[in-house]
């Protein structure tokens, strides 16, 4: 008999419509909500880039352009590591986040730690406002406030809907209600022993 395909959840993806978390979480991975996440993205970038560009200023891009490169090599250890997305038997993340960042890190099942968090939080600030001053000192203002729009529009789609339906709960960013969180670990016994060694209670049964 073949066995039935498990992607980011340790369910097969046949039993997905009769789950009562499909509409809760984002779980399974569609190209939509990936080119929907991007589009501030794009806004707070482009922008920056465009501004640098206008200018003699190149060594602040190539400056930045380093600072991306340590930053997302890192952040996948940091915080991916952590999410059941990275999980899946791919090279590459399949989430609608951070799709096409490569898995050079193993898999940690476990909540992200104190430190881990302290620092991703401090380097992610760093790495948004990053072309911030330059665009000042280039008097890119222009680039500069649509820099500023795209963060912006990121932050308030952050609070209102991709933090509310991310399955990396232990994002600084996450959040996701505690009974859904817990319907979700439950349901994938690995993860969930993981994050009981670290003191997580579950008290909530799925249905």
């Amino acid at each position: 008999m073949k066995k039935a395909k498990v992607s980011i959840c340790n369910r097969p993806i046949s039993e997905c419509s009769e789950c009562a978390l499909k509409n809760q979480l984002k779980c399974r991975f569609q190209i939509k909500d990936f080119i929907f996440y991007m589009i501030p993205i794009i806004m707070i970038f482009i922008p920056a880039i465009i501004g640098i560009l206008l200018t003699d200023l190149y060594i602040f891009l190539i400056i930045y352009a380093i600072v991306l490169i340590i930053f997302f090599t890192f952040e996948t250890r940091i915080l991916c590591s952590h999410c059941p997305y990275y999980n899946e038997q791919k090279k590459c993340l399949h989430c609608y986040i951070h799709f096409g960042l490569f898995k050079i890190w193993r898999y940690h099942p476990e909540p992200m730690s104190r430190s881990e968090k302290v620092i991703w939080i401090i380097t992610f600030i760093c790495m948004m406002l990053f072309p911030i001053p330059f665009l000042i000192i280039a008097k890119q203002y222009f680039m500069l406030s649509l820099s500023l729009i795209g963060i912006t529009i990121w932050i308030i789609m952050e609070i209102t809907y991709t933090s509310k339906k991310c399955v990396n709960f232990s994002c600084p960013l996450n959040r996701v209600p505690k009974n859904i969180k817990d319907d979700f670990l439950i349901r994938n016994p690995i993860i969930k022993e993981a994050w009981e060694k670290k003191g997580e209670k579950f008290e909530y049964k799925p249905k």
